[in-house]
């Protein structure tokens, strides 16, 4: 609380959001060496947060940010192992991005089941959400959401010690089958999730 003496003698200023074109702009200033396109990725990847996407283009791992939802849909089409897709997940920055990046498509996907028309800025992310909206069903996307935030919060906790073995553990505990009936599904999902064992670090 602030005193009102002191308060009666505070201004308060009103500051805006940039806007999203003068982002980029302001970022390709500051990283003339990385390509527009990379560039407005990264912008979006982040919730388009210009200072975020500067911490990490100033981390020396743009590409592994680039590479998360490529390294996403690859896992949820089966074509790599969990272990394999955490190695491509893992960004060591900002290791709690990859779960920021699945939520914001888990959400997409939610909208359109929902018959929304509203599109994603990301192209990226939009792509990863049509993905998730054809291989799960509604439930499915509930539990997954759920997981997602758990699994976020961990690895942001002061007690985790491997963020990369937190990544690791969400993957192995989401299944990904072949058409199968699932409990709780009602049109035979895609993917099927394990019973979810405790999230913690070692």
């Amino acid at each position: 609380l602030v005193l009102p003496t002191l308060k009666s003698r505070c201004q308060r200023l009103e500051i805006a959001a940039c806007l999203p074109a003068e982002a980029i702009v302001w970022l390709a200033k500051r990283h003339p060496d990385i390509e527009e396109a990379d560039l407005q990725s990264l912008y979006d990847l982040t919730g388009q947060q210009p200072l975020a996407a500067d911490q990490l283009l100033q981390s020396g791992e743009p590409n592994q940010v680039l590479n998360l939802v490529a390294g996403l849909q690859h896992w949820l089409k089966g074509e790599v192992t969990p272990i394999q897709a955490g190695q491509r997940l893992h960004v060591k920055e900002r290791p709690e991005m990859v779960f920021d990046v699945l939520f914001r498509a888990i959400a997409e996907a939610h909208r359109h089941q929902s018959g929304s028309q509203i599109k994603m800025k990301s192209e990226s992310v939009r792509h990863l959400s049509e993905l998730l909206k054809g291989r799960f069903d509604h439930w499915h996307l509930c539990q997954l959401s759920d997981r997602t935030v758990k699994a976020r919060q961990a690895v942001l906790s002061g007690h985790n010690l491997n963020a990369a073995l937190l990544i690791d553990q969400f993957l192995l505990n989401t299944e990904i089958t072949e058409p199968v009936s699932c409990a709780g599904s009602s049109n035979g999902a895609h993917v099927c999730l394990k019973q979810a064992s405790p999230v913690r670090a070692e």
